[in-house]
This record gives C-alpha cells, structure tokens and sequence, in this order.
C-alpha cells in the first residue's frame, strides 16, 4: 500500500456507508513493525514465526539434530533449521510494545514443499509444545488486554505448502485440535483460581498475582493514553494545525451557539 493511512480511511467510510458500522483494524507484523495508530489501523498482530525472533539456527553435527538421519549435513546446507521449542521460548520473551498488540502462535513450519533452497523449517514441533506455547500467549493477552480484544492468533494457513496446520493428518491426527481445545481449557481454569483468590484473599501469593495483573493492565492504558497525547502533541505542532488558526478563530467568535 503506498499510503496505508489512506487505504485505512477509505475502509472505515465505505463500512459505515454500507451500514456496517465502525471496523477493527488490525496489521500483521510479518516484515516490518511500527504503531498501528500511525497507518489508521487499531492493533497490531505478531506474526509467528517472527523472523527477527527464530532463535539460533541449527547446523549439521549439533546435539539436537544426532537423530536427524544421514543427510542431515545437507540438508542443514540447502535449508535453515531452527528448533521449535526455541522459537516458542524466545517469541513469549519480547518486549511487550506500548500499542495495543495481539500475541500469534503457529503450530509448526516447514516451507520446503515449495522451496528448493533456503526453506524455513522447526523441528521438533508437536502438540504438547504447541499447547504450552498456546498456553502462555493466552495467558499473556488474559493479563494485557480486556474484553473482546483478548484475542489469541494461530498462524495455521490451510494450503499446507507451509506445513503449519490444525487440520488432522496422518502423523498427528486430531492431536493439534485437541491441544487447542486443552490449552484453553487449561487456562480458562487458571484464571477461574486466580479469580477466587482474588475474592476470597484466601493467601498472600494470591493477592499478590492480582496485584501484577492490575498493574500490568495499568501500564498498558497508561501507554495508550500517552500515545494518545503525544499524536495531540503532533497535530497542534502541525503546519496544517497552524494555518487553520483563523478559520478555527472565525468559527469560535461567529459561529458559536
């Protein structure tokens, strides 16, 4: 999009000229980063895997590729390996930016269907680790955002040439749907406990967990409101701001009811 901003604006008048009213717009942070509020969008989507966050990449020789099979050397060549586990731990350890931002998970990767060099691929994927993986995110975003904004993405495009998908296979069967269902059964407990402890200061520990939460949600709409002051501070600040004086002035002194 050569002026993202725009696109964003055309969108949001064509929805609410079709009468559907006030649009969530979200970008995905596949390539680049940067506020969603600068391009008109409302939040921004991490993008798993994220390419700045892979982790160390494995060579031929290396302990966790000793049962890889014979070929592994060139593989290791041809294509970068990198272990999923690694993936999932060092993405969950990212600075939470200041904009509202909504966590992703992906299954697994392994692009070489259609890639003959160069391919990304995780090893040692599986659904125990996806589920604890799914876990933490929406753990994350359970103690970050609220509401209907409490959204956990999974990066599972259904044309398989990515080798990230929910859908049941021969290997894994429904296990990856099953993970899914588990880890937000799992958490959904998780915070029906930390709920009571609130309620009932039944122990210090529990108290102490709401405290954290409050405070972390605290720190996100602080960061909001000081995104929303510093975009004032760049419109009054403006050229645009500064030419429009007389007319604002005309309006006030003339046309005030």
């Amino acid at each position: 999009m050569p002026d993202p901003a725009r696109t964003a604006e055309v969108w949001r008048e064509e929805a609410r000229a079709a009468g559907l009213g006030e649009l969530f717009l979200g970008r995905v942070e596949s390539f680049s980063k940067c506020d969603p509020a600068q391009i008109g969008f409302d939040a921004a989507i991490e993008f798993a895997p994220d390419w700045a966050n892979l982790g160390p990449r494995l060579r031929g020789g290396e302990e966790a590729l000793e049962n890889a099979g014979e070929n592994i050397e060139r593989i290791c060549e041809e294509h970068m390996l990198f272990d999923y586990g690694t993936l999932s731990d060092t993405m969950m350890a990212k600075d939470t930016p200041p904009w509202k931002w909504m966590r992703c998970v992906t299954p697994s990767w392994d692009n070489r269907a259609r890639r003959q060099k160069d391919a990304c691929v995780f090893i040692d994927s599986d659904p125990d680790t996806y589920r604890d993986w799914l876990e933490r995110a929406i753990e994350h975003t359970d103690r970050r955002l609220l509401g209907e904004e409490r959204i956990v993405f999974v990066n599972a495009w259904n044309e398989w040439a990515e080798g990230n998908h929910l859908e049941p296979d021969k290997r894994f069967g429904t296990a990856y749907l099953e993970a899914t269902q588990k880890a937000l059964q799992n958490t959904r407990r998780a915070a029906a406990a930390r709920r009571e402890g609130a309620q009932g200061f039944t122990s210090l520990g529990g108290l102490a967990r709401e405290l954290a939460d409050t405070r972390m949600r605290l720190d996100e709409l602080q960061a909001r409101i000081d995104q929303k002051e510093r975009q004032i501070e760049d419109l009054l600040s403006s050229t645009s701001w500064r030419l429009t004086a007389p007319v604002r002035w005309i309006k006030e002194r003339f046309f005030k009811r």
